[in-house]
């Protein structure tokens, strides 16, 4: 039997790029699905464009199982249903999303809506779908929130909220796990966390630790995080879900740990001090 081909979107993300390794050895058909198209990691490409439904139409063509990234886009809903229809049409057997943990198309949380209605849009495809569910990933630290910690003050709406942090490469095995399987996955909707949940302050205190340069970490009210993120230019829509997600964790809505990815791995998730060790080169000063 002629192995089935994969298709990875967002090939050149975090999680995607954690992912195509894991899949190196699939004996063929593994494509890497990005907007350039271009070639990763040796895996050859194909053009991307979840706006595009032409792009999408090729994109699919004797893809049997995809790995499915939409990115947080005012138009991602709009999007995962070009996704459900090219998908359809060509004859794709299994969608494998990255989605969010609480996703639920009728949610108050703006954040858990949004993903909750891109799931519902690609189950109504009839494509069996499996919907892996992260919550935080530990790698914000190392990206996006960095700069903050280089600085020496971290801020922070979270208040005592606790999250179980997750490293990019545990989601990533999970998903490899399922894309080898996905029938034995089908229906499935999986919470990934790491082992253990900290508060943000918690967390700091680790990195600041382990560089050894103090971090302070400020308390701001809700209302000084959006106002951060409009003086950003970030637009409504990201705004939006970005502080549902700040009350939800302050809430203590996002504190549950879960044993998923040992139970679906067979390895232990990462721990967050280890994520540390492994990262410090993310916050030396330049």
């Amino acid at each position: 039997m002629t192995p089935p081909t994969l298709l990875i979107t967002g090939a050149t993300g975090q999680v995607g790029g954690a992912l195509l390794p894991l899949l190196a050895q699939h004996p063929a058909g593994l494509l890497a699905g990005s907007t350039q198209g271009h070639a990763v990691a040796g895996v050859p490409g194909r053009a991307v464009d979840f706006t595009r439904p032409d792009t999408l139409a090729q994109a699919f063509t004797g893809v049997e199982i995809a790995f499915i990234v939409i990115p947080l886009h005012p138009g991602m809903v709009e999007m995962a249903k070009n996704v459900a229809r090219a998908a359809q049409a060509a004859g794709v057997k299994h969608l494998v999303r990255i989605s969010g943990a609480g996703a639920d198309p009728l949610s108050p949380l703006a954040i858990a809506r949004a993903q909750g209605q891109v799931d519902q849009a690609l189950q109504d495809s009839g494509v069996p779908c499996t919907f892996l569910r992260p919550k935080n990933f530990m790698q914000n630290f190392s990206s996006f929130q960095a700069g903050m910690i280089q600085s020496g003050r971290f801020y922070s709406s979270h208040g005592d909220g606790r999250v179980p942090f997750v490293d990019v490469r545990d989601i990533a095995a999970v998903a490899a796990t399922v894309l080898k399987d996905p029938a034995a996955h089908a229906r499935q909707a999986y919470v990934l966390t790491g082992p253990e949940a900290l508060t943000s302050q918690e967390a700091v205190a680790a990195i600041a630790n382990a560089t050894g340069r103090p971090v302070t970490w400020v308390a701001i009210p809700e209302a000084s995080a959006v106002q951060a993120m409009r003086e950003m230019g970030m637009p409504d829509f990201a705004v939006d879900v970005m502080s549902s997600l700040n009350q939800a964790i302050a809430a203590g809505l996002v504190a549950e740990v879960t044993d998923t990815v040992q139970q679906l791995t067979g390895q232990p998730p990462r721990r967050f001090e280890d994520f540390v060790q492994q990262h410090l080169s993310a916050w030396q000063m330049a």
